[in-house]
């Protein structure tokens, strides 16, 4: 049985004998790449200059945990070929377009991240800080019925832009209302679309939990932070404060802040949920969050809860007031273009 290392160079220097004539004498290339999370994973990319200056990168950690579990080198390595193959863009792309705003503007689109465990993914990163989360914005490179192909907007891409981030961020919240809007469904709806039907036939009716992501679902967690969001969210179940539930980096659950446990006791629960079950690239966050789709407002429910505590006896619009006054409760109100910069 081979180590990691072993198994890495085994990839490399074999690859190529497995994927199609046509990736003759493309530059096969290892990387450790840092994902959401500061998650670090090992990146195989295999170049064949006549596709153009673009090439995916598959990451080869999953793959390893295939091979120890049969040891079946040569059934990997075809796993490997084959998504390389099916990824690989047959087009003459230029790179150095996604420096070009006026050939990127319309393929912006924004993502949520946290801001913990993350430093060193955000490092060079531009991102705008909500709560303790983060919106960053990517270039979508490539799409097909194989996946997308996309480019995280760094400091130096921003830098060739020569726009504001205030600028960025309102084309991207912009573009994904227009092209990836986000879409609210029951749970059932969407358990329906996965599960047999005998199975989805026993379960209650109606279970009031929602599912909040969009069209592509990929990436739509950040779409709670739209307005038009929130007016949708009031629209589909209601003008009421819901507790939202980071599922991943891809979508909210949400439910009525009345039918929540406390805070604390279900931030507790994703974090288990969060360690067991999720991908450590797609874990959003640990904490819950509150939404008030009428006021447009998301913060967190813990905050809100202990500015609560401290205005409790005062008027509703005082109440308010002083909520967006504390210094300590990183709240925001969320205006059409997005979250305030």
């Amino acid at each position: 049985m081979m180590s990691f290392e072993e198994f890495i160079e085994a990839v490399k220097e074999n690859i190529l004998s497995y994927l199609p004539e046509e990736f003759g004498g493309a530059d096969v290339m290892i990387r450790k790449v840092i994902k959401n999370n500061d998650y670090p994973l090992t990146g195989l990319t295999v170049h064949q200059s006549q596709f153009g200056n673009t090439a995916p990168t598959i990451y080869l950690d999953s793959y390893y945990a295939n091979y120890r579990s049969d040891g079946d080198m040569s059934r990997v390595l075809n796993d490997v070929a084959r998504t390389i193959d099916v990824n690989t863009p047959r087009l003459n792309f230029n790179i150095d377009t996604i420096y070009d705003w006026e050939n990127a503007k319309e393929k912006v689109f924004p993502k949520l991240n946290a801001v913990k465990d993350n430093e060193e993914y955000l490092r060079n990163k531009v991102y705008t800080p909500v709560e303790d989360l983060a919106v960053t914005y990517y270039v979508l490179v490539h799409e097909d019925v194989a996946g997308a192909s996309t480019v995280t907007i760094t400091n130096d891409i921003m830098k060739a832009y020569g726009i504001t981030k205030e600028e960025l961020h309102e084309k991207a919240f912009d573009n994904m209302r227009r092209m990836d809007p986000p879409k609210i469904e029951n749970i059932m709806e969407k358990l329906s679309k996965v599960l047999p039907e005998e199975m989805v036939e026993e379960m209650p009716n109606e279970i009031p939990l929602y599912v909040l992501t969009n069209e592509r679902n990929m990436f739509g967690a950040v779409g709670i932070l739209d307005p038009q969001t929130m007016d949708a969210i009031k629209e589909k179940i209601g003008d009421q404060e819901y507790i939202a539930i980071p599922s991943s980096v891809h979508e909210f659950l949400l439910m009525s802040a009345d039918e929540a446990a406390p805070p604390e006791i279900m931030a507790g629960l994703i974090h288990e949920v969060n360690q067991n079950e999720v991908a450590p690239e797609d874990r959003l966050s640990d904490h819950v969050y509150k939404v008030d789709p009428g006021r447009h407002l998301f913060m967190r429910a813990d905050k809100d809860m202990e500015v609560e505590q401290h205005v409790e006896h005062k008027s509703i619009e005082q109440k308010q007031l002083d909520i967006m006054m504390q210094p300590n409760v990183h709240k925001r109100k969320i205006e059409q273009r997005g979250p305030r910069l």
